[in-house]
């Protein structure tokens, strides 16, 4: 068995030898003399076979604390010890070449485990770590004519009735067009390959005499000839994720001689300009232009939907090469503004487009002081304030140092922001954004180009707190999610999402809630954890969850039942 602890740290000088000498008087990772230590023995073994699995990676970590991360291997027979750990609450994963990687305790071999609680000089001796060998997709892609498809990415897409995500990892065809997705869960999939490596190969950046410049192949198109490219293609030659055929796949099964076939579409050129229109230009490589699709889903998913981006040319021009037809927003963003969004444009791509403009100006110079609502609050604010653009594709901008209550002069572009704030001096939210007169402004910003906008944002420290319990048939059920999800004059706000599990006796309770209304819902099994973040759950979820106003400085308690889902 082999262990080791993170975190180490170095000195010089007196500072190293007293360090040394802590670390040689102190093996047991946080443990004094006089607390004795805590260990862990059991067993890894095939989840299918029952038979030992060996030289397995276990890593123990604590889920909170100072005690330090060891790791262990599991020996010829599959056992495993871990010594000398500090009493706390951990997590156990695993790791093995040929096996999905694992949290100790996970139902379905892809969310969360089980935490593992020792008391000081507790020993845990029954452990049973059942290691999932991974499933595996292989196959071919070929075109119309039967031929191979090179550089082309294919997806392995799981789907449930939360949705539809990714999984294992994705594979590229080599010279013949195979390809090999490894590291997937058993359950329901969709494959699509899309031909995003080989446009990308159409058209790159790079810096010439200093400059960044869009570097383009000498590839030319007849002029009577529509140019045509690859379309995201489902197994086996579908167009829509709807037409796509389901491949169901076993735990540790391997799934060869799938083969897509790959259809080509138009695909057209877009060119125009940006066009500056205020009084301090950017510098010439300073301007990235991007084409974001619409379909925010599709984009999430990867099926063939692609954010492009091209640098602005010296004489204000850009092109798009290889565009498949749908709805995107063309979107300018300054390097020397940190790539906040600038100017943007909408456009539906049905045939080539010539002579789009885009115009943008000079940012506003905020300056914003940040204050405690309680007028009596002495300390000073430090901390960083984020902005999300509610405007252009909800960018999020850099964070911004707040100092002493004030955030210097920065430049930000026009647009709609949301407003965050995160300190380690104290736990608050934005409850309040004020102008230069006072008036209250809710909690977005409106910025317009090219003024001096003075704002003070209102924190509040004054948050809540929400306990209550879950039961299934009349019965505590343990181990089971909870999501409390902002609703009302909440909904949108998604950094207020948070999710919590129940403990064996079917109790939760979250902390540092920020005042508003809510919907909690409560499930038995894992939820993926961008089923929400689209800012409206599921549809088949709308009429469903328990509906919760949290007040300031309020303990809300709330009894749930299993939400049904159907």
């Amino acid at each position: 068995m082999t262990f080791l602890s993170s975190g180490s740290e170095y000195y010089d000088g007196v500072q190293r030898l007293s360090a040394t000498f802590l670390f040689l008087s102190c093996l047991t990772f946080g443990q004094t003399p006089s607390t004795p230590a805590s260990r862990l023995d059991g067993v890894v073994t095939d989840a299918l076979s029952g038979a030992p699995v060996r030289r397995a990676t276990l890593t123990l970590t604590p889920t909170r604390g100072n005690a330090g991360t060891i790791i262990a291997s599991s020996d010829g027979d599959g056992k495993f010890s871990i010594t000398g750990i500090a009493a706390g609450v951990y997590k156990l994963f695993l790791e093995k070449s040929g096996y999905l990687n694992q949290e100790y305790g996970s139902k379905n071999y892809q969310f969360a485990g089980e935490a593992i609680t020792l008391g000081a000089g507790e020993t845990k001796s029954d452990l049973q770590f059942k290691a999932m060998k991974q499933s595996v997709i292989t196959g071919k892609v070929i075109d119309e004519d039967g031929d191979p498809v090179t550089q082309s990415s294919v997806s392995a897409m799981q789907k449930s009735r939360w949705n539809t995500r990714s999984g294992g990892t994705n594979g590229n065809t080599n010279d013949i067009g195979e390809f090999r997705i490894a590291g997937l869960t058993p359950g329901k999939y969709i494959v699509v390959a899309n031909s995003f490596n080989r446009r990308m190969n159409r058209s790159t950046t790079g810096m010439i005499n200093g400059v960044m410049r869009t570097i383009r192949s000498n590839v030319t198109q007849q002029p009577s000839a529509q140019e045509e490219d690859f379309a995201p293609t489902f197994f086996p030659s579908a167009n829509d994720e709807a037409s796509a055929s389901v491949i169901d796949i076993l735990p540790g099964q391997q799934m060869d001689n799938i083969v897509i076939r790959m259809r080509k579409i138009a695909v057209y050129s877009i060119r125009g300009t940006a066009q500056y229109i205020g009084s301090k230009p950017p510098t010439e490589q300073g301007v990235q232009v991007q084409l974001i699709p619409k379909d925010a889903v599709a984009l999430s998913k990867g099926f063939g939907a692609r954010q492009i981006s091209t640098m602005l040319q010296k004489d204000g021009t850009f092109e798009f090469q290889a565009v498949a037809p749908g709805s995107y927003n063309v979107v300018a963003l300054r390097h020397d503004l940190a790539q906040w969004p600038l100017g943007s444009t909408p456009i539906d791509v049905h045939g080539n487009v010539e002579n789009l403009g885009i115009t943008f100006g000079d940012p506003a110079k905020l300056a914003v002081e940040v204050i405690w609502e309680d007028k009596e609050e002495t300390k000073p604010v430090n901390g960083y304030v984020m902005l999300t653009s509610i405007t252009v594709g909800n960018f999020v901008t850099p964070t911004l140092m707040v100092k002493e209550g004030k955030l210097p002069v920065t430049g930000v572009p026009g647009g709609t922001y949301s407003a965050q704030f995160q300190s380690s001096d104290a736990m608050a939210y934005v409850k309040q954004v004020r102008d230069k007169s006072g008036t209250d402004l809710g909690r977005q910003l409106t910025i317009v180009e090219n003024t001096n906008p003075e704002l003070t944002l209102v924190l509040s420290t004054k948050m809540a707190r929400l306990e209550g319990s879950v039961s299934a048939d009349g019965k505590a059920a343990g181990n089971t999610t909870v999501v409390l999800f902002p609703d009302g004059e909440n909904r949108g706000s998604m950094g207020r999402l948070r999710t919590y599990k129940t403990d064996a006796g079917g109790r939760f309770k979250m902390e540092r809630v920020v005042p508003g209304s809510y919907k909690l819902f409560a499930f038995e099994e894992e939820i993926p954890g961008n089923v929400f973040l689209n800012g409206a759950p599921p549809q088949f979820l709308e009429n469903k969850g328990t509906v919760v106003t949290v007040k300031e400085e309020s303990t809300e308690k709330v009894d749930l039942t299993i939400t049904k889902v159907e």
